[in-house]
């Protein structure tokens, strides 16, 4: 696939881009009518494994909805569709399983940065899923920080500090030391 145009393109062309057998094995968003394709590294792989871990124990003890990882959001008339790293759906909201995609926005996104992935793209992703329904993002990003955002509020944590799961997922916590690798 060659790089991407200027000109915005649609959820259904992307679509048809990413079935091509030249795009199987790659990580492709649509992001505001633009293809945007990420590079995880091994630091992201860690967190990722660690939010997912963490997310299916906890549902296992409190049966209240289901988590994903790399699963796509395609909402109605959008020029977007993100990958969250983890999602959660709450029960009362989740949708068949033979879908292929969401097609409702996740109670809680945990984004992870990428190498070349500002702290402003970051707050924008949040922001898009916030304004579309979205309870809480979790931004995790390179510099061991972490931004928790519900619709009214927001937080930089640190080591030190705790992330809790608010309403969205009573009695879960996480202290912020455990997310981010020891770096030698």
């Amino acid at each position: 696939m060659s790089a991407p145009s200027q000109e915005r393109i649609s959820q259904a062309e992307f679509n048809r881009l990413v079935a091509l057998p030249e795009n199987q094995d790659r990580h492709l968003e649509l992001w505001n009518g633009e293809i945007v394709e990420t590079m995880p590294r091994r630091f992201h792989a860690i967190i990722q494994n660690l939010f997912a871990a963490l997310f299916f124990n906890y549902l296992q003890q409190n049966p209240i909805g289901t988590s994903y990882t790399e699963f796509q959001i395609q909402l109605e008339n959008e020029d977007y569709a993100p990958i969250p790293d983890v999602c959660i759906v709450l029960k009362e909201r989740d949708e068949p399983a033979e879908n292929d995609y969401l097609r409702i926005m996740p109670d809680l996104v945990v984004e992870i940065q990428s190498p070349g992935q500002s702290d402003q793209f970051m707050r924008d992703k949040a922001d898009y899923y916030l304004q579309r329904g979205c309870r809480m993002v979790i931004l995790v990003y390179e510099k061991p920080v972490v931004e928790a955002l519900t619709p009214t509020t927001r937080a930089l944590l640190l080591p030190g500090e705790t992330l809790t799961g608010g309403d969205v997922l009573p009695d879960f916590s996480l202290e912020i030391a455990r997310i981010f690798p020891a770096r030698e």
